[in-house]
C-alpha cells in the first residue's frame, strides 16, 4: 500500500504506512520485507527532497538485502541510492551506479528495474545537459514499461521527451 500511496505523492500516508508494516514485519521476524520496507523509506525521504536521509536508509537497505542474498533488492536500493548521491551532486558516482544497476537487470531479465533505472539515468543525463543521450535512454525505457502495459509511467516519459526535444 506504501507503494501505491507514494506513485500517489502521498508521501505522508506513505510514511506511515511503512511504519506499520515495518512494525508487523518486526514483530513477524521477515527480514525481507524489512529490507524492501527500509528501500521504500528511501525512496520516499528522496521524494520529500531529504537526499542525505535518503542515502542512509538506501545503503542500510543495501546491507540487508547483501545480507539475505536478495540481488533483486539489493540491485533496486542501489538505483534509489543512486537517485540520492545524485541530488547530492555526486553525478558520476549515480550514473556509473545507475549503468551498473541497468547492465545487471537485463543479465537477471528484470524488465521493471531496468525500465525504472533507465528512466532515472535519462533524468540525470538531462540535468547535467547530456539530452540526446538522455533522450535515447527514456525511449528505451519507454519502450520496457510499454511491454510491462504501465501507461502512467509511459505517460511520464511522454512528457518527460517533450520537455526535454522542447
Amino acid at each position: 500500500m506504501a507503494i501505491a500511496y507514494r506513485e500517489q505523492n502521498d508521501l505522508v500516508t506513505a510514511r506511515e504506512t511503512e511504519e506499520r508494516a515495518a512494525f508487523e514485519a518486526s514483530a513477524a521476524n521477515d527480514a525481507a520485507l524489512l529490507a524492501a520496507i527500509e528501500s521504500g523509506r528511501a525512496e520516499v525521504q528522496l521524494l520529500d527532497g531529504n537526499a542525505d536521509l535518503a542515502m542512509v536508509s538506501a545503503r542500510r537497505a543495501v546491507a540487508m538485502h547483501r545480507e539475505l542474498d536478495d540481488v533483486v533488492g539489493e540491485l533496486e536500493a542501489l538505483r534509489i541510492l543512486a537517485g540520492a548521491l545524485h541530488r547530492n551532486g555526486n553525478v558520476m558516482e549515480a550514473k556509473m551506479m545507475l549503468q551498473d544497476v541497468i547492465a545487471r537487470a537485463n543479465t537477471l531479465d528484470r524488465t521493471l528495474l531496468a525500465a525504472q533505472s533507465e528512466r532515472d539515468l535519462a533524468r540525470v543525463l538531462h540535468e547535467e545537459r547530456e539530452d540526446a543521450e538522455a533522450q535515447d535512454i527514456a525511449r528505451r525505457a519507454r519502450s520496457r514499461f510499454e511491454q510491462l502495459g504501465s501507461d502512467a509511467q509511459i505517460r511520464r516519459l511522454d512528457e518527460f521527451l517533450n520537455m526535454v526535444t522542447a
